[in-house]
């Protein structure tokens, strides 16, 4: 047991130890890039505009800065003979602090002793995305007064189980920024903290209070992918249409519970007159991935969506709608099978139509962006099973058109008198 313990000091020892060091190596580079941002006039954000400012700022991410030749780190870049003296200085500077081992006392020649001792942020929150809004950024702000060119380190401590953290969970660089308010996109089901410190290049502030803890709620999950019609068939004078898809790229966390599959018929022309639309609703598990629709009229234009679905403490979380156009084959017509690689017979060739696919943007800590996803158009039908919906499709003449006419028909008269 003995033994035990003093393997586990040791261990968190060298944690504390590692973050010791990553620490003061952040504050390091934020000194660097606090300093080339002060001596470059162009820069009024936190983006370099001139060459000066992108030569000084290439040592200040090399953490190793300390121990390799500046010739050597600036030739790693492809800079220019003029801009190369700039960056073999910045790279001087990060070793001249590196030898400060985190004193930060002002320099000789500073008349101004503000920029030296510099303000501590305070009031750190953390503001979570508006709700039924599809936003995923989750805003941080601090408070306080500094000078121009002050770079802020935003650190971050997260965790999955509970309120607590455990021995393991260390602090670690978020991010580095000149602004006062950053958002950042962080994944559902983890348990955050945020911390923040200012510095410039005579050093750097205590770090704020932590905030608050912050629960990043789940998400819907992506819509699921390579939503198509692989057959239709005719049996007994109605149609079979035989649909299939792949499981969505990201659920966020949360395994799908169903997939909701929904069709509705269409009509081909426009009518005079308001006509109910029957749209059917089926739900399928969530590990199944194809499903066989029965009963359609031959002919007929449909339109098929499909929507993944998570749950989450009873409630369901519902991904964007897929949906596909259809015509169903004429009764003379026996099977049609459709092939995605393959060119379909002429006679069937426009049948299929299909949403656009633009790319969706993920989490900074889930997985690739997909390359894929099918996302759904603005024309959509959901709720219960087999539910009726009035769809206006008249060729009538619109109202304000009649409202003019009438009214010219009542004031043209009493002009004539």
């Amino acid at each position: 047991m003995k033994v035990f313990k003093f393997y586990f000091g040791i261990s968190l020892i060298g944690i504390y130890m590692g973050f010791f060091n990553g620490c003061l190596a952040t504050l390091r580079s934020a000194r660097c890039r606090s300093r080339c941002f002060a001596q470059d006039t162009t820069t009024s954000d936190e983006f370099c505009r001139s060459q000066s400012c992108l030569a000084c700022l290439k040592p200040c991410n090399v953490r190793e800065a300390h121990v390799l030749s500046c010739s050597l780190i600036c030739g790693l870049y492809n800079i220019s003979n003029v801009t190369k003296g700039i960056c073999e200085d910045s790279c001087k500077f990060l070793q001249e602090i590196h030898l400060e081992e985190g004193n930060s006392t002002c320099p000789e020649g500073v008349s101004n002793y503000s920029k030296c001792v510099l303000m501590k942020p305070e009031n750190v929150q953390v503001a979570a995305p508006v709700k039924n809004k599809r936003l995923e950024n989750y805003t941080i702000s601090w408070n306080g007064t500094w000078p121009s060119s002050t770079v802020f380190v935003v650190m971050v401590k997260q965790w999955k189980k509970g309120k607590s953290t455990d021995a393991n969970t260390v602090w670690i660089e978020l991010m580095q920024t000149t602004l006062q308010s950053v958002q950042v996109n962080l994944q559902p089901l983890v348990w955050y903290q945020f911390k923040v410190t200012a510095s410039n290049q005579y050093g750097a502030s205590l770090f704020s209070l932590p905030s608050r803890l912050m629960f990043a709620r789940p998400r819907p999950p992506l819509p699921p992918r390579a939503f198509n019609v692989t057959e239709m068939q005719v049996v007994k004078g109605r149609v079979q249409v035989h649909v299939v898809w792949k499981k969505p790229v990201s659920s966020f966390g949360l395994p799908v519970s169903k997939y909701r599959i929904s069709w509705s018929m269409r009509l081909d022309n426009k009518r005079k007159k308001y006509m109910p639309l029957e749209v059917t609703d089926h739900h399928t598990m969530g590990n199944n991935t194809e499903y066989t629709i029965n009963e359609l009229l031959p002919n007929t234009m449909y339109l098929l969506e499909l929507r993944a679905m998570t749950r989450w403490k009873r409630r369901n979380l519902k991904s964007k709608r897929v949906t596909i156009r259809i015509r169903t084959p004429s009764d003379n017509t026996a099977k049609v099978h459709v092939q995605n690689k393959s060119p379909i017979k002429k006679e069937f060739r426009n049948v299929f139509k299909k949403t656009s696919t633009p790319r969706v943007d993920l989490t900074t800590y889930s997985s690739s962006p997909p390359t894929d996803v099918l996302t759904s158009s603005n024309e959509g039908v959901s709720g219960a099973v087999k539910r009726k919906r009035s769809i206006a499709q008249a060729n009538t003449v619109p109202w304000f058109a009649l409202s003019t006419l009438m009214i010219l028909a009542y004031v043209v008269p009493f002009g004539l008198r």
